[in-house]
């Protein structure tokens, strides 16, 4: 766990130093309206979630910073109705008053450790991250029945996190309720999945190699039963061949997650590896198939799991397939090309 967090933060620092004076350069204000900053899709997939637009949360976040102004505080408790008396007041509708309510108020409980439906223990367990029940989710805060406060200056921040994160497709599809925004997250993370195969493909293509982005397994003649799906990126050069899976993972922060990420890349029967060494393995068994696609007879076939960063699994005692993170991609094949190769 150490050397993992280690080399995870001392990656993070160094990019700090270098962005460091990107800190004081002035952002220019944009024009943009909501669904030019974030698309349609996503405008109209987050309302259909939370029954307010990203537009209309910032504003409130506005309107409660004002009023805690004038209040010269930095904390308020309100009652419900006044609060709702308030945000009508400057022009939010019933139904988004009400969908602020529903979706970001962290309710009172009896019991901090029981929760009723829909949410689950993992809702509120405070060593997860991403959970429902947290004040990072939910920055309304209900006393009681009748009493809600908040700090206006973490509200924007959380609702920032709350829009940001899902534009981004971060969080999981079990995260969300409605049946629009299960579809934009699966089609997020499909986008970044393909620009971050094409981002690989680009550092390969750098350094000198030649590549084929997602390469269908039929394209190989292999059979259904045998290999399905597809590589993300071959790279050939000199007769040696990466067969590349392309992971743009999120970063593992506590030891639940870790030992999670980890679980998903045992490759073993069915899990996020398990595909990618079948496809290796038939590859192998049937290089000539592979020569005929790239057009030369493969000499060494080298499987390579590339993610967006430091993983877990680079530093698990055994694992059965080579893990390198992006940023070292380059500097790997330029250590590595020249070893002597294995004739398959």
């Amino acid at each position: 766990m150490r050397p993992y967090l280690q080399s995870h933060f001392e990656i993070a620092h160094r990019r700090d130093i270098t962005d460091y004076e990107g800190h004081f350069t002035v952002q220019k204000r944009g024009t943009k309206t909501e669904e030019e900053a974030f698309g349609e899709d996503f405008v109209r997939a987050f309302r259909g979630e939370c029954g307010i637009s990203p537009i209309r949360l910032a504003e409130v976040a506005t309107v409660l910073a004002e009023d805690a102004f004038e209040r010269k505080t930095n904390v308020v408790v309100r009652t419900r109705e006044s609060l709702r008396e308030l945000l009508l007041s400057e022009g939010l509708s019933e139904n988004e008053f009400e969908s602020l309510m529903q979706h970001f108020v962290l309710p009172s409980r009896p019991d901090w450790t029981k929760v009723a439906l829909p949410f689950r223990s993992k809702d509120w367990w405070p060593w997860r991250y991403r959970r429902h029940l947290s004040l990072m989710a939910r920055p309304l805060v209900a006393l009681n029945e009748t009493e809600i406060a908040y700090a206006p200056g973490f509200c924007e921040d959380s609702f920032r996190h709350v829009v940001m994160e899902a534009h981004s497709g971060a969080f999981d599809t079990e995260y969300f309720t409605s049946r629009v925004m299960k579809e934009y997250i699966g089609a997020a993370n499909g986008r970044r999945g393909l620009d971050f195969n094409k981002a690989v493909a680009e550092t390969f293509t750098k350094s000198g190699w030649r590549v084929w982005v997602e390469v269908q397994m039929t394209q190989l003649r292999c059979p259904g039963r045998e290999g399905s799906g597809d590589i993300d990126v071959i790279a050939a050069k000199d007769g040696i061949i990466y067969l590349c899976e392309c992971k743009d993972l999120s970063f593992a922060r506590t030891i639940t997650e870790v030992v999670e990420q980890l679980g998903r890349f045992r490759g073993r029967h069915g899990d996020a590896l398990w595909k990618h060494m079948r496809r290796v393995e038939w590859v192998r068994r049937n290089a000539s198939e592979l020569g005929r696609i790239l057009g030369q007879e493969p000499v060494e076939i080298r499987s390579l799991l590339v993610t967006s960063k430091i993983v877990p699994m680079q530093f698990a005692h055994e694992f059965p397939v080579q893990v390198v993170p992006i940023d070292s991609l380059e500097a790997y094949l330029g250590s590595n090309h020249d070893e002597e190769a294995v004739e398959i």
